[in-house]
C-alpha cells in the first residue's frame, strides 16, 4: 500500500503510539480516524505539544516522471482548530514536538479520541 495515496482499506496497527524523540525535535505520525472524532489530548507533560492536521488530497492527471502513478495523493495538511465545532475523520497527521530543555526520560500520557488509546512518549538525549 502506498501511504501517500488514499486507500479505502484501513490497517489496524495498535491503539498505542511508541516513539523515541529528542528534546528540541518534532516528529509526525499518520493516524486514521474511521469515524468522525474530536481529538483531545490531555495531561501532556511540560515541554510536549501535539497538533493535528486533516490530510487533504489532490489528484494528478499527468505523471511527473516515468513510472509515476496518477490519481489522488495526500498533499495539503490543513491545521485542525480544536476551538472549532468540527471533527476529524479519515487520515489525520499528528505533529508531535518536544521543547528544548525537556528532561530526558520515559513519558506516558493519555489520549482520548473516539476510541480510547494510551500513547507513550520516550525521550532520550540527542
Amino acid at each position: 500500500m502506498d501511504l501517500e495515496q488514499p486507500s479505502p482499506t484501513y490497517t489496524q496497527f495498535s491503539n498505542a503510539l511508541n516513539l523515541t524523540i529528542a528534546a528540541n525535535e518534532t516528529t509526525g505520525r499518520q493516524l486514521v480516524f474511521q469515524t468522525c472524532a474530536v481529538p483531545v489530548v490531555q495531561n501532556l507533560p511540560a515541554g510536549f505539544s501535539v497538533d493535528f492536521f486533516s490530510m487533504q488530497t489532490i489528484t494528478t492527471t499527468q505523471p511527473s516522471y516515468i513510472g509515476a502513478v496518477v490519481g489522488p495523493y495526500y498533499d495539503p495538511l490543513v491545521p485542525y482548530d480544536p476551538a472549532s465545532a468540527s471533527c476529524l475523520s479519515g487520515y489525520v497527521f499528528a505533529d508531535i514536538a518536544v521543547a528544548k530543555g525537556t528532561a530526558p526520560g520515559a513519558y506516558a500520557f493519555p489520549d482520548q479520541r473516539s476510541v480510547r488509546a494510551r500513547h507513550r512518549q520516550h525521550l532520550h538525549d540527542a
